[in-house]
């Protein structure tokens, strides 16, 4: 299949506003979300600068050559391959070709455990990535089923979004059981390892909670739920662990998706407001400006001046 930039433009937009391809599933006991599904063009020798994302990254190399690195190791990727990157975690790319293309899915990828299964499934996934150093080469079932996804997008076939879907689903299962042939194993050994409200679990929780419910109007008092304590406990414990109440975490995780938005995307701000949890755009735009200091427009036009800088 060959794509031009307007065919690679046109894909994208369809995917930008579909909710149903954008919901949530689970694989094993991971909750995964996908949150932005593009394809990508470039030509030249590009190297891009170290960063990081809030979101799991997977990136399957359609055409060229490519070599992604992180932390002192490096991996070298052909048409076919697969590269991932869990959240938090510094890592860039060079091209070793002179046309490439990509699909890449973001995703939160967050355990539905809680306490220690929750700390546990998490170094599961670290070691089993750490072990495959970050990719899989020449997968063709993952391989057929991203095609496939591409030609149902392109092609606009009936219920294409729920196909979407679907195929979404599949890679991520072919992922997993790769990533974990023998199942995933996560047991708690005794009752002091299971959920307490202080130290770094509690606020792992509160974040996957957050990561798996960006788009939604999520309140304190949602939180507070979800613990099982008081309001005043939760500010107490959140504020001891991060230096936030639990009113500005919320402010925080969400305006961070924003900025993402508002930097790699051409969304309305409007659109990103509701893609946030926030219908009302002006009381998004009074929350923004409160935390971040200027405006969505003037963050924008900022990130934009820099990145041409």
């Amino acid at each position: 299949m060959h794509f031009e930039y307007d065919d690679i433009r046109k894909f994208n937009r369809k995917l930008v506003r579909s909710t149903v391809v954008h919901e949530g599933f689970f694989i094993g006991t991971y909750h995964i979300n996908p949150r932005v599904i593009h394809l990508s063009r470039s030509r030249g020798n590009i190297v891009s600068p170290t960063h990081t994302h809030k979101i799991w990254e997977f990136n399957l190399l359609l055409k060229g050559k490519m070599e992604f690195f992180w932390q002192e190791k490096s991996v070298i990727i052909e048409s076919g391959d697969i590269f991932f990157m869990q959240s938090e975690r510094r890592h860039g790319w060079k091209l070793l070709s002179d046309d490439f293309l990509i699909l890449g899915i973001q995703s939160s990828l967050s355990p539905a455990g809680s306490g220690s299964s929750s700390i546990q499934l998490k170094k599961l996934m670290d070691s089993a990535l750490e072990k495959l150093e970050h990719h899989i080469s020449g997968d063709t079932e993952i391989s057929d089923a991203a095609w496939e996804l591409i030609n149902q997008v392109s092609s606009e076939t009936p219920f294409y979004k729920e196909r979407v879907h679907l195929l979404l689903r599949s890679i991520f299962l072919r992922i997993f059981e790769i990533l974990f042939p023998e199942g995933m194993k996560c047991d708690v050994e005794d009752e002091e390892d299971s959920l307490r409200l202080s130290g770094l679990k509690t606020a792992e929780i509160m974040e996957y909670y957050l990561s798996d419910n960006l788009n939604k109007a999520v309140k304190p008092s949602d939180l507070c739920r979800r613990f099982g304590v008081s309001k005043c406990q939760l500010n107490r414990i959140c504020k001891k662990e991060t230096g936030l109440t639990v009113s500005e975490f919320i402010a925080h995780g969400k305006l961070n998706f924003a900025k993402w938005l508002l930097t790699h995307s051409s969304k309305m701000v409007k659109e990103i407001a509701s893609m946030t949890g926030y219908p009302d755009v002006n009381y998004f735009c009074r929350i923004f400006r409160k935390y971040v200091g200027i405006t969505p427009e003037s963050y924008r036009k900022e990130a934009l001046k820099n990145s041409v800088e």
